[in-house]
């Protein structure tokens, strides 16, 4: 059997089995189907891809000036303008994440509190389900409805390391070709640290709504009126920004301490560089992960207690 990497992002098939989560998933025109959301998939890459051609094809438009006159004494090159574009496409995927956290609690807001208000909430809770079941699919019916946000988020970064790849083999054909080149072990060593940051790179997004959403659910779990939820929405967002300031600076602090010691040798520092990467991509799957299980273990105790 395949593994089909880009499924797994989603909510598994057997979910649209369960009515609870299946009622509430088909409100949203990509959630009718298992097989329609996973098309969307590839719609949404294509898009994010005619995105970023258009994003270059305007910094060309201003660059015209600067790239007709590149000859051989030019510092400015055409590798010199695709790492500029890379740049500015690297930020702007991290500045949208700010976009993806409003998204993301947005949708999962109403997941519970909507059933109480519309007076659905005692046909949930006569139901055999637990309560950590009905809040397991109240965040799978959030993840979906910001999925095309959270994947089109993905595809981005996908293309994004597709870029960074085609510029590293272009510099490292360029080099070549004018001298000798750089050592194969220290070439390899960085392609293959460059390729586990990126798998974090491009993880990250999905990470981070999983987490945003379960925080939605939980604020949906104890909040039934849209002026509060809004409003504990905005701290919940406010707060989770600071522990993500938090765990950076510690980790940049931690990580700076092991830069004042010298290494001579090129296998030390690959296994250094390899411990930045698990050091790093442990505690911010480890930041988020954590996250997730509290406020989902919030919202379900909520559930348990509330004619208590």
């Amino acid at each position: 059997m395949m593994v089909d990497p880009l499924a797994r992002l989603l909510p598994p098939p057997a979910a649209w089995n369960d009515p609870l989560f299946r009622t509430d998933a088909r409100a949203v025109k990509w959630g009718v189907s298992w097989m329609v959301l996973r098309g969307r998939v590839f719609r949404w890459g294509v898009q994010m891809l005619l995105v970023l051609a258009l994003g270059l094809l305007v910094l060309a438009v201003f660059r015209v000036p600067t790239l007709a006159s590149i000859n051989q004494y030019s510092y400015y090159s055409p590798l010199s303008f695709l790492g500029e574009f890379i740049a500015m496409a690297f930020v702007g995927s991290i500045a949208l994440n700010l976009i993806l956290d409003f998204v993301g609690i947005s949708g999962a807001l109403g997941t519970i509190s909507n059933d109480f208000n519309m007076r659905r909430s005692d046909l949930i809770r006569t139901s055999l389900l637990r309560p950590t079941q009905i809040v397991e699919a109240k965040h799978k019916v959030a993840q979906v409805r910001v999925l095309r946000m959270t994947v089109r988020s993905l595809w981005g970064r996908v293309w994004i390391v597709v870029l960074i790849a085609a510029a590293g083999l272009w510099s490292l054909l360029d080099s070549w070709f004018s001298y000798r080149g750089p050592a194969l072990f220290p070439t390899i060593a960085t392609g293959i640290i460059g390729a586990l940051t990126a798998i974090t790179y491009i993880m990250e997004p999905y990470w981070r709504m999983r987490a945003v959403t379960s925080l939605g659910v939980a604020l949906s779990a104890r909040t039934m009126h849209g002026a509060s939820a809004t409003l504990n929405a905005g701290f919940s967002l406010i707060a989770f920004w600071i522990g993500q300031i938090v765990v950076i600076s510690g980790l940049a602090f931690v990580l700076q301490l092991t830069f004042t010691f010298y290494v001579g040798e090129d296998w030390i520092a690959f296994a250094l560089l390899f411990a930045y990467w698990g050091i790093i991509t442990a505690t911010i799957y480890a930041f988020y992960a954590r996250i997730v299980r509290s406020s989902l273990y919030q919202a379900a105790h909520r559930l348990a207690t509330m004619d208590n």
